[in-house]
Order: structure tokens, then C-alpha cells, then sequence
């Protein structure tokens, strides 16, 4: 007789054996040890629940389907699979390994200790399909304060999902006002023509303010673009940030932009393209897709594995409710006709190429660049990649069906940025004629000459010398300097470089005695040896190009969706004794023996772009 013991505390499950106290266990380690199963059984799944037939007949995707051809299916979160808009994934995986461990270990029983309600009742339908006894033991239950009562967020969040829907529409229809007509917009157009579609984000401060358009997403391919004479227009997603706090501040940029189309290119945001007649068309269309969804309790079926005891229902019901009766599903249907009247009132587009992350509203940039007769369109992996980052990860059925149920739209290439992503992309299942290549825009500054090659003991300071590189989740960072305290080392030097969205102060930590660092990381990373990186930020990756020995820490039930998963050179640990070891190895660490991984193509000649760009125009 085996008893299983499943302890959850917020995010981290452990896991041990009733009759052997002394064999305790982490998930996430069992989750790591058999990542490409389990990822393509959570992959698999997906296409089950978008080909699954509600009473065989229509599939749950064709439910989704508008007359226009656009489908809410392809921009719903659980089609879209990220970590970031749907935490519950890393439950869901969670719950692919408990079944394959309860099923290996023959057990009979399961304790259940911690978890929030959803989880209970996943693990619970779990045990009641393998026939497992499930016993539910201590359940931490936070306390409601009263003045969680009173935050606006959480009234929100207590709202049915319609009721959250009419909010976000009415919020949507205050903002109308705000937007500029789309008239004095002159458009680009004939052969030397090209559309970028971006964030209007991460700008130049300095330029921005002297009326010129500069975009650290997009570095110096603009002036390429002017070089082989295109004539550049630019669609973007208005977001907040220190060049424009909001939607005014933004739109005078653009009108300065514009003022200067020669040298800017012709700029408008896809929210100028709303009006009271689309607002109506998304309410109507809203109103439509709720009315001919079958019965909540039918879709639950299809949440339901395949071949397994496991229902992903209680952990992914709220992804698939706001997509299809929240908010999500507003916004989205907002995308489809924004996207589909920019698209029809832009002239035609000899090509056209956007930041590629596989978010919704991409889907339906792809459909309306297509239905209205525009040229070739691509999509530009501009960042680093994460073997967890689903986004980019599909079921090879999906991958292959280009009409069928399980079809979703797709450019023409993908750009890729370097041998990394390549080979990323080749392991998902993706066909090599998929790709076209390019330079990484973003790295063209921070990619070491030592990156492919030998390190140069010049290029960085003493291995002795740690900056730490903080992530967005504040617990994250306060539990790896707890842990440094335990480590209790005499350090050299121990600097912290916190993430703007997580500020820790570091008067809280004096046993440390840690200096703090808020100039920008390709000025201060040569000064430093060793980087100790915390869970996923991409600063692991600026460290590592930049010829640091880099530790990546990760908390206990955190995924690992660190850059660098599955370099042999980067260290990865979750305990002070794993980062005790890091760290002295780390310091004997001889920076002239080691070949460090190329991971983007860093060329400023741009030379894989001009030969792109020369299949599409005359330089």
C-alpha cells in the first residue's frame, strides 16, 4: 500500500512517500526531469479542446467562429497558452506529472495538504479516475480582510463574467473621445511601401521629444528601410510608459511624428480606428457568440484528457469563460474589426512585418492583412526564447493543418534572430521553410565579442565581483537574498539591480552590506564576473552575452523559464546549498578555457536583413 502526500504552498508542490518520511520530493524537479513529455501532453491537449465536437457535430472552435471568418478560438488565452495571462499552466503541468507518479508508484492513497479550491478539486477528479483514495487535509484558508472587501480589484474580480465584460465596454466607449480622426492620415503606398506594426513603447525619451522616431524595439532597421528608399507607416498598440503616460500625450507624439512623415514614416495607433459603429458591431457580435455557446456544463466535458484521469476544467474554466463571455472575448472582438478596417482602409502593402509573439491580436492582424489582398507579411522573433513559453509551442496537428478545424492564421516566415531561436523553433516541430534570418536589432550593442568565442579577462571584472539581477516578482527576490544571508559568505563585492516593476530596498538586508545599481545593465555588466539571475528575467541572457559567469535562482514550484534552460555553462539552483556550490564554483571558474554558446547573429551591418529585404525591394 502506497500513501502519496501532495504539500502545497502557494506555488510549490512537494510530494512524499507515507511509509518512507525521508524521500520528499519537488514537482518541479520531476517536471524538469520529464519536460518534453509533459509538455507535449499539455501541447496535445490544446488540440483535443479545439477539435472536440459539442454533440458530434460542430467542434468548439467553429462555436467561435464570426461570419467575417475571423474566429475568437484563435485569440482566446487558452489558445494562446501563456504563463504570463494564465498562471493556472503551471498547475496544469503540475497535475500531468501527480498522475504519472501516482500511477508509478501503484498508491492507493492521497493526502492533500494546502492548495486553493481549484486545486483540490483537480486533484480530487484526478484521484476519483484512478480509483485513488483522497483524503484533504490541512487547508491553509486565507482570511478575507475587510479592506480587501472594499478594493476596487477585488469587486471586480467578485463580478459574473458579463457584468466585467459591460465594464470594460463602457470603459471602452469613454475613451473614444479621447481618439483623433483617421483623415489627415496619408499612407504610404505603391512598391517602396512597407507596414511595421509595434508597441508604441520603449522610445527614445531625448528624440521623442524633438519630434523624431526612435524605437529600441526596432534599433537601426529603420534607417536600412530608408537606405533601399521605403517608405515607412507604422501601426501601434498604445502602451504607457515614460515617453507617453497616456492616450493624449501619445497622440501628440504622433502628430509630431508625422509632421516630419519623410524622415518618421506615417504613425497611427489601431485604437484610432474604433468608432460608435464598430463599438456597436462588437457588441452585437458579443451578444451572438453568448447566445449560440452550448450549456457550460457541456464544454466542461471537453476539458476532460484524453487517455488520462485528469480534468483541466477547475484550473483553466476562468481562461475559458473570459475569453468567450469576459472581458477578453470585448477586447478581442474589439481587435477583430479595428484590425480588419485598418487593414481594408490601408493601401495596399507590399510587406509587412510585426513583433511576433503569438499574442491574440496577432491572429487577427494576419486574417485582415490576408482577406484584404495585401503583399507578404512576417513575423519577427525579437526577443530571446523560453523553452516554457508556450506561446511559441503548438501540437504538430496544428502545426500542419493549414484549412481544417485546427488551422489558425500564420505569416508567411518567421524571422528568426540567431542559432538559439533556430534551433528552438526546429525542436517545436516547425518546417524549416517556415524561416527566413535576420539580425537581432535589440542586441546589437550587448552581444560580447567573447559570445561564440573565448572569454577575455578584460571585457569583465573579477569573478569575485556578483551583481545580482532582480526579477519583476518581488517574493522572487526577497527569497534569494534570504537565502544569500543564510549563505553567509564574506563577499567581495554584492550589488543589486532590481527590476523596475520591483524596487527592494536594501537597507532590509544589512547583513549583506549590498550597493545598489540603477544604471542602464550594458554600462555596468562589464564591470562584474558573476551574474546571480532570478527567475525569468531576461537579463540572465544581457549577462551572459556580455561574458559573466551566470547563476540563475528559481523558487520551489517555479517553472523554469529562464533564457539560458539547458545551457551547460549557466548554473541553475532553487537552496542555499545548491547556490552555496554555484558560487564557489562560479570563483574557480577560469574565464580564458571557456567557448561561450552563440545565441543571436549580432552583425550592424545588417547583412541577413538587406538580403530579406532585397527579395521585396530595389536598393
Amino acid at each position: 500500500m502506497h500513501c502519496v502526500i501532495i504539500n502545497i504552498c502557494d506555488s510549490s508542490w512537494t510530494w512524499n512517500i507515507k511509509s518512507d518520511h525521508s524521500r520528499l520530493n519537488l514537482i518541479d524537479s520531476y517536471i524538469e526531469d520529464h519536460a518534453d513529455r509533459l509538455k507535449l501532453k499539455y501541447l496535445s491537449f490544446i488540440a483535443h479542446l479545439v477539435e472536440f465536437r459539442i454533440d458530434n457535430k460542430k467542434s468548439i472552435a467553429e462555436y467561435l467562429e464570426l461570419k467575417n471568418g475571423y474566429s475568437l478560438w484563435w485569440m482566446s488565452l487558452l489558445a494562446e497558452k501563456s504563463l504570463y495571462k494564465s498562471p493556472e499552466i503551471a498547475n496544469c503541468l503540475n497535475l500531468l506529472a501527480i498522475e504519472e507518479i501516482l500511477v508509478d508508484l501503484k498508491a492507493t492513497e492521497l493526502i492533500i495538504n494546502g492548495g486553493d479550491i481549484n486545486v483540490v478539486k483537480a486533484l480530487s477528479f484526478l484521484c476519483s479516475g484512478l480509483n485513488i483514495k483522497c483524503v484533504i487535509g490541512k487547508n491553509r484558508l486565507k482570511g478575507i480582510s475587510f479592506r480587501s472587501l472594499l478594493n476596487p480589484h477585488s469587486l471586480y474580480l467578485k463580478l459574473a463574467y458579463p457584468l466585467r465584460s459591460a465594464f470594460f465596454f463602457c470603459c471602452h466607449l469613454a475613451t473614444l473621445t479621447k481618439l483623433k480622426s483617421l483623415k489627415d492620415l496619408a499612407w504610404f503606398e505603391g512598391s517602396n511601401s512597407i507596414l511595421l506594426f509595434s508597441y508604441f513603447i520603449h522610445l527614445d525619451h531625448g528624440k521623442s521629444d524633438s519630434g523624431c522616431f526612435y524605437s529600441r524595439q526596432w534599433e537601426i532597421l529603420p534607417d536600412l528601410l530608408k537606405s533601399f528608399g521605403i517608405r515607412t507607416n507604422w501601426i501601434h498598440h498604445f502602451l504607457k510608459s515614460d515617453v507617453a503616460g497616456n492616450i493624449d500625450q501619445g497622440q501628440k507624439l504622433i502628430s509630431k511624428f508625422n509632421s516630419n512623415s519623410d524622415v518618421n514614416g506615417m504613425h497611427a495607433f489601431i485604437s484610432s480606428y474604433s468608432s460608435l459603429y464598430l463599438s456597436w458591431k462588437v457588441m452585437v457580435n458579443y451578444i451572438l457568440i453568448n447566445f449560440k455557446l452550448p450549456r457550460r456544463s457541456i464544454i466542461e466535458k471537453a476539458f476532460k484528457l484524453p487517455n488520462s484521469s485528469i480534468s483541466f476544467w477547475p484550473l483553466l474554466k476562468d481562461d475559458w469563460l473570459s475569453s468567450t463571455r469576459g472581458p477578453i472575448a470585448v477586447q478581442n472582438l474589439l481587435w477583430i474589426f479595428q484590425m480588419d478596417k485598418a487593414m481594408r482602409l490601408m493601401p495596399r502593402q507590399n510587406l509587412g512585418l510585426y513583433l511576433q509573439e503569438n499574442q491574440g491580436w496577432e491572429r487577427a492582424l494576419l486574417h485582415a492583412w490576408k482577406r484584404h489582398n495585401h503583399g507578404d507579411i512576417i513575423g519577427i522573433q525579437h526577443s530571446s526564447l523560453r523553452f516554457w513559453d508556450l506561446r511559441y509551442y503548438d501540437d504538430v496537428r496544428i502545426l500542419n493543418d493549414n484549412n481544417g478545424v485546427l488551422s489558425q492564421p500564420k505569416p508567411q516566415f518567421i524571422a528568426l534572430n540567431g542559432p538559439q531561436p533556430f534551433r528552438f523553433y526546429l525542436e517545436a516541430g516547425y518546417p524549416k521553410e517556415s524561416f527566413v534570418f535576420v539580425e537581432a536589432l535589440r542586441y546589437l550593442d550587448g552581444q560580447s565579442k567573447n559570445s561564440g568565442g573565448k572569454l577575455e579577462t578584460s571585457r569583465v571584472g573579477l569573478i569575485e565581483d556578483i551583481i545580482i539581477l532582480g526579477d519583476i516578482l518581488v517574493e522572487s527576490n526577497k527569497a534569494l537574498l534570504n537565502i544569500l544571508q543564510e549563505v553567509q559568505k564574506n563577499w567581495r563585492s554584492l550589488t543589486l539591480k532590481s527590476h523596475p516593476g520591483a524596487i527592494i530596498n536594501i537597507n532590509d538586508y544589512p547583513d549583506l552590506t549590498l550597493q545598489e545599481e540603477k544604471r542602464a545593465l550594458s554600462t555596468i555588466l562589464p564591470g562584474f564576473g558573476t551574474a546571480i539571475a532570478i527567475g525569468s528575467t531576461t537579463a540572465a541572457l544581457d549577462a551572459y552575452l556580455a561574458g559573466l559567469k551566470v547563476i540563475v535562482f528559481l523558487v520551489n514550484g517555479e517553472l523554469n523559464l529562464s533564457p539560458l534552460r539547458g545551457f551547460k555553462d549557466v548554473y541553475f539552483v532553487r537552496s542555499n546549498q545548491d547556490l552555496a556550490i554555484a558560487i564557489g564554483l562560479a570563483e574557480g571558474y577560469k574565464d580564458g578555457n571557456t567557448a561561450r554558446e552563440k545565441y543571436f547573429w549580432t552583425d550592424r551591418d545588417l547583412p541577413r536583413w538587406r538580403e530579406l529585404l532585397s527579395h521585396y525591394y530595389k536598393n
